[in-house]
């Protein structure tokens, strides 16, 4: 990471993050020996009056510029109830180039690796290997709670606010068709097209569960243009009580609109997978607690 341009490399690709991201990844660096809690974060870097949804936002989009995402969370962990934990340390670029520190540790392990002590390192392996086995035992005689759990979205076809209505409509049209398709591929995701766009996956639709009302939750979304900009309004709505959970807002190049760009869509579908994976986290480990 380089902390002064705020931007992100992993695996040859370079995003940009808001400056208050970046001090977001710099302080759970900082503190990576612990779980760093939201309320933690915002008493750092944000107003008394800011939410934990300010805090989340900050998470998804680090997540996002790291090729991370709420489901696999293989950079930074989600702790239900608790918070966040760094499980990858990011380095500079001059860090990650210099390699003499990497060739020393080396020598001085394989040093004393030559006076290793084989006959209590096969016994300690041994020990190691009966404990795995008995906790995996366990773990197979012991029935644990199913913690898989699908959700049955309703996406609904983006509402316009637009003075260049033709133009807008069609970007507006393949945006939607494209999140139906890419949130279809999520596995625990059950997807119900609402519009004209239903007609069109009509099976989709009797597998997802037939109709909007047995929906866990509402996709919806907003596209504005003004002279400046384009700026498009997504929310996560609980389907029982209308109640919207989470919202993003987001702002698209004047170029995009000529052909949906694959970065913007897998952006929306991360964003809804990411809540959906939190809140089920969260409710499984109040459940847990309940009983």
């Amino acid at each position: 990471m380089d902390a002064d341009s705020c931007t992100v490399e992993r695996d040859g690709s370079n995003r940009k993050v808001t400056p208050r991201s970046m001090d977001v990844l710099l302080y759970l660096a900082e503190h990576s020996d612990r779980i760093v809690s939201s309320n933690e974060l915002l008493d750092a870097f944000w107003s008394p009056v800011a939410s934990d949804h300010a805090v989340h936002k900050a998470i998804a989009e680090l997540r996002y510029a790291m090729g991370d995402n709420g489901r696999y969370q293989r950079v930074i962990k989600t702790i239900p109830k608790r918070g966040y934990k760094l499980l990858l340390l990011p380095g500079s670029p001059e860090k990650v180039q210099d390699n003499g520190k990497l060739a020393g540790f080396v020598e001085v392990l394989l040093h004393e690796f030559k006076y290793t002590d084989y006959k209590s390192l096969g016994i300690g392996l041994c020990a190691a290997l009966v404990l795995s086995c008995l906790l995996l035992l366990a773990t197979i005689v012991e029935p644990q709670p199913d913690t898989r759990r699908s959700f049955v979205l309703a996406v609904y076809p983006f509402q316009l606010q637009a003075e260049d209505q033709q133009t807008v409509s069609l970007f507006a049209l393949n945006l939607y068709s494209n999140l139906v398709t890419t949130l279809s591929r999520q596995e625990q995701l059950l997807i119900i097209p609402v519009g004209g766009y239903e007609s069109q996956n009509s099976e989709l639709s009797r597998q997802s569960g037939a109709g909007v009302g047995s929906s866990d939750y509402q996709v919806r979304g907003v596209i504005v243009q003004t002279e400046r900009q384009i700026q498009l309004f997504l929310s996560l709505v609980r389907s029982s009580s209308g109640i919207v959970e989470y919202s993003e807002r987001l702002t698209i190049e004047p170029s995009a609109l000529k052909e949906v760009p694959d970065e913007l869509i897998d952006r929306l579908a991360n964003i809804v997978a990411s809540h959906l994976h939190e809140t089920h986290n969260s409710n499984l480990a109040n459940a847990r607690i309940r009983y």
